[in-house]
């Protein structure tokens, strides 16, 4: 009688442990970068590099390519033999990249047979954004995903500072709003490229401006139910705090590979230096690669240290709404 008594007990043990475990939640990295930083660059090659010898299989999105261009850039992609015949093929001859920068990354996905993505909304359509709003350039559908249509005010004011500052309080007040929902556009249409392949993991390459996790993709993607994690590649006077971690996916690989970086030292940021213009003032000497997660570090830190690719500043002589 003890035998049978114990059956049912026995039969609910084994059914708790043969439950299916909850699937993982998808993994989403963006990783940032200065644009004309060559230093920068490497390393966030590295850091991917690291994740994919790891065994992770995401799909790669790049801001340096339009949506637009997804059709032609999977032909390349399945035609080409190097990266170098990809940008030959899709990049537009005034993009104004330097595109060299990024061919290891379009490398790694060719050698590792993984999707490459167009993830940037165009320039002509950010400049509908700019003349006439949201709904001149992105779907109803996605405006009706993502409330544009009542943008919290913060992320918009935000935004605007920022307008305002990468253009050293020279742009007309007129233009602010309007540019600044043109940043929000790209930032969603990027946010939503992700959003789209997060099952299989996703990866995002593009500037600190569009990774930071306060008001730009990531802030989108949480909107979606998403945990991604930001890594900002910040030159010594940086600001790290866009990207303190919110809502970032805890652990992973991506925190041990930044631990592991070559050259990985415990880089100081210092206080945002004014914002760059194309007021040039020479280049300044490298002083080695800093890695703000060195080891001894807490793990998941948000941000490298790189060193400055050149030495720009906001010229306070010219006329309002003039760029020298």
């Amino acid at each position: 009688m003890r035998r049978i008594a114990l059956l049912p007990a026995l039969l609910i043990v084994l059914s708790a442990c043969t439950h299916t475990a909850p699937a993982a939640a998808p993994r989403v990295l963006l990783l940032g970068e200065v644009h004309d930083s060559a230093a920068g660059h490497a390393a966030r090659a590295a850091l991917l590099k690291a994740e994919l010898d790891d065994g992770w299989r995401p799909a790669i999105a790049m801001e340096q390519f339009d949506t637009a261009v997804q059709p032609a850039l999977d032909a390349a992609m399945r035609d080409c033999a190097d990266a170098a015949c990809v940008v030959a093929r899709v990049a537009p001859a005034k993009a104004g990249w330097t595109w060299a920068y990024y061919e290891p990354v379009i490398q790694l996905a060719l050698d590792r047979d993984l999707p490459l993505l167009a993830a940037n909304l165009s320039r002509g359509d950010a400049s509908k954004v700019v003349k006439d709003g949201f709904a001149a350039a992105l779907p109803a559908g996605l405006i009706a995903r993502y409330a544009l249509d009542a943008l919290p005010a913060d992320v918009l004011a935000a935004q605007e500072a920022e307008v305002r500052g990468s253009h050293c309080g020279m742009l007309p007040e007129t233009l602010v709003a309007p540019m600044a929902k043109a940043q929000i556009a790209r930032d969603v249409v990027m946010a939503d490229t992700l959003r789209t392949h997060a099952k299989r993991g996703v990866v995002l390459v593009a500037g600190n401006g569009h990774v930071r996790g306060d008001i730009a993709v990531p802030f989108w993607l949480r909107r979606s139910g998403l945990a991604p994690r930001a890594v900002g590649f910040l030159e010594p006077s940086g600001d790290a705090a866009p990207f303190e971690r919110r809502g970032a996916h805890p652990g992973g690989r991506a925190a041990r590979s930044l631990r592991e970086l070559p050259g990985a030292d415990a880089g100081r940021l210092s206080a945002p230096r004014e914002r760059r213009t194309r007021a040039y003032t020479g280049p300044q000497r490298a002083n080695g690669l800093k890695c703000a997660a060195a080891a001894g570090s807490s793990p998941g830190r948000s941000h490298i240290s790189i060193p400055y690719s050149h030495r720009y500043r906001c010229t306070r002589r010219a006329p309002a709404g003039v760029l020298q």
